[in-house]
């Protein structure tokens, strides 16, 4: 009864409740302090044991992911992968990581944490995609080129191009500015969590005959004026050659005439990505997904 009466007490006069906690015996602070934390020390229980189970059915834990270069046979991490592995993750020498070199994954070992030197151990088998998978988009407003970029992250494109055309609303005043500087570290964070070989490049702000002239085998532009009878994506990919490939989309309100005809002089194939109008970046993801799927399965 006396606790039910100080809670009700409490919810009516909250801000006297708050004094009167502070003055009151710390017997009762303490108590309400060991209700606070019991969810928290059940949940830490909750945890132990699990990694307890897993540990005892031979499943390793998951590995630290960073990203390096090889100096002389040895690996040599980012200045801000080396801070993060020694002080925030506090690494212990014989610690396992796995570090994606040009490409590659490998198997790790931390040798000494003062200075910090790792050792390779063995390669692991490719997350990469065969082929070089680079996405062309029109500068998206709001979050909606960093929800692109970060789930062709994810599904395995290697390069990105911000593109201003005629009818982009945002038009970046700089070929790099904050919101480029954040993209960048979106797509870092991206590829750490999906274990990739390699970092995603991200170009600064081109123009649309920048566009136009990048080096790619296959180049491929979707227009959304083609969605009821234009060239489906599948069927453009099955009758090409699998290479790296180009994959351009327009931005909210889409490419204009002229520049699809440009497109198509400069050696792109128009195509339809169904019968329905997709959003910008949903039609990205349409577009990574198909075509790394047909990388990997002709590769």
């Amino acid at each position: 009864d006396l606790v039910f009466n100080y809670i009700t007490w409490g919810c009516r006069n909250w801000q006297r409740f708050v004094f009167c906690i502070m003055e009151k015996s710390s017997v009762f602070c303490f108590a309400f302090s060991c209700i606070l934390a019991f969810p928290f020390c059940s949940w830490t229980t909750f945890l132990k044991e699990r990694i307890s189970e897993r540990r005892q059915r031979g499943v390793p834990p998951l590995m630290q992911h960073f990203f390096g270069k090889i100096v002389d046979n040895r690996i040599i991490l980012s200045p801000e992968d080396e801070h993060h592995l020694i002080h925030v993750k506090r690494a212990q020498v014989g610690e396992e990581i796995e570090v994606g070199v040009d490409g590659c994954v490998y198997l790790c070992t931390v040798a000494s944490v003062y200075p910090l030197k790792i050792e390779k151990k063995i390669a692991l088998p490719s997350r990469e995609l065969p082929y070089r998978l680079g996405i062309g988009f029109g500068v998206l407003k709001s979050e909606h080129s960093e929800w692109l970029v970060q789930k062709s992250t994810e599904l395995g494109a290697t390069s990105f191009y911000p593109c201003v055309t005629e009818r982009c609303v945002v038009r970046p005043k700089a070929k790099k500015d904050p919101k480029w500087e954040r993209l960048q570290k979106i797509a870092n964070e991206s590829a750490k969590q999906c274990r990739r070989g390699r970092l995603p490049e991200l170009s600064a702000y081109k123009s649309w005959n920048e566009m136009l002239a990048l080096p790619y085998s296959n180049k491929i532009l979707a227009y959304e004026n083609e969605s009821l009878h234009g060239d489906p994506l599948l069927n453009a990919l099955q009758e090409m050659k699998m290479d790296d490939t180009l994959f351009v989309i327009g931005p909210e309100g889409g490419f204009t005439l002229a520049e699809v005809e440009q497109a198509q002089r400069a050696g792109f194939r128009i195509v339809s990505l169904g019968k329905r109008i997709l959003r910008a970046e949903t039609a990205g993801l349409y577009g990574a997904c198909l075509i790394g799927s047909m990388m990997e399965k002709r590769k």
